[in-house]
């Protein structure tokens, strides 16, 4: 069995491959229907007939190469005009028994319009291209993350690539919202509920390396410029849902070490509360004829046109004037 250490290594190994960006992927533009398959396989064998590759890596000619080169310079004849090579003479059409390619004889036709597809393709030097390294960290965030009741929950995920300080503090912010669903039963004769007041109480970050909370590490979280949802469900027959983006929650004085394919996760954990209340606006204890109520916490909302933003089903709210919609940020010093 492994010593922790060595296990605790593998586990963040294996979460920093999770988020690793692949090298670039080089994509050959098809030649179809263009050109058809008769047309890209005989430009490629008049291509090989070349022998261009045999020219160019044959370096070092054998001896009996040599020897040839040698017996036909000697019986050059110097007076004999070199040939003047014609462009024209490669685009006359070629029998196969004229260039020593065995079996059928066919027409060989060289049409350089037709493009050379897939000569000397080698997809596989690809695989092995590493994106720059050239950036101190990444994160990426949980969308529309749901946080239950006090149970803390990954908001996203710092990935450092190549850091050039030893420790950063970090701070962030993200955007928030609430959903909230309940049943309002007509025949109850219990208490009437008018009115629901709900209350972000409590918001806390925790960072983990790994699976253990990375200790010493102190986070702020500040959630002044989130808001109070008040939800009329005077009218409301039955079920009722509602959710709706409360404001924003600023966390900072989060310092931690920085090593070269490190990866923290930010937890989240927050706690609701919320008061039923009469026509009057004024809190009311259970029994009531509301029940079955549910509720949640969504961080990092992805904006005004997306889920949670704000949606209501046989219910209202009542002044919703949250401050303006920001989108999730991280940043160091």
């Amino acid at each position: 069995m492994s010593d922790p250490a060595t296990m605790e290594a593998c586990a963040q190994r294996e979460l920093f491959l999770c988020f690793r960006e692949h090298g670039p992927r080089v994509e050959t533009v098809s030649p179809y229907p263009r050109n058809t398959k008769f047309e890209l396989d005989m430009r490629r064998k008049t291509e090989i007939l070349k022998y261009k590759h045999q020219t160019l890596n044959s370096n070092i000619a054998s001896k009996s190469k040599k020897w040839s080169q040698i017996v036909q310079l000697s019986h050059s004849n110097p007076m004999v005009k070199k040939k003047i090579p014609c462009p024209q003479n490669a685009l006359i059409p070629t029998p196969t028994s004229a260039c020593g390619v065995p079996g059928p004889i066919v027409t060989l036709q060289y049409d350089p319009s037709v493009p050379l597809y897939k000569y000397g393709y080698n997809p596989e030097r690809y695989n092995l291209v590493n994106p720059l390294n050239n950036t101190d960290y990444t994160f990426h965030t949980s969308d529309d993350a749901e946080f239950p009741q006090s149970t803390p929950i990954p908001l996203f995920y710092l990935v450092l690539k190549n850091p050039t300080k030893s420790i950063y503090n970090y701070q962030f912010q993200t955007p928030v919202a609430i959903y909230f669903s309940g049943y309002k039963d007509p025949a109850s004769m219990d208490k009437k509920v008018s009115f629901i007041n709900i209350t972000l109480f409590t918001a806390e970050c925790e960072v983990h390396y790994n699976n253990t909370i990375v200790p010493n590490v102190r986070p702020v979280v500040d959630k002044s410029k989130v808001i109070n949802l008040l939800i009329s469900v005077n009218d409301s027959v039955g079920h009722f849902e509602a959710a709706a983006y409360i404001g924003i929650i600023y966390t900072s004085n989060v310092i931690l070490s920085a090593q070269p394919q490190y990866v923290y996760t930010f937890d989240m954990k927050f706690e609701i509360r919320y008061a039923l209340l009469d026509s009057l606006e004024e809190p009311i204890t259970e029994p009531s004829d509301v029940d079955k109520i549910d509720y949640l916490t969504i961080g990092n909302i992805m904006g005004p046109d997306y889920r949670y933003f704000k949606e209501t089903n046989n219910c209202s709210f009542i002044g919703l004037s949250p401050n303006p919609y920001e989108y999730f940020e991280l940043s160091s010093y």
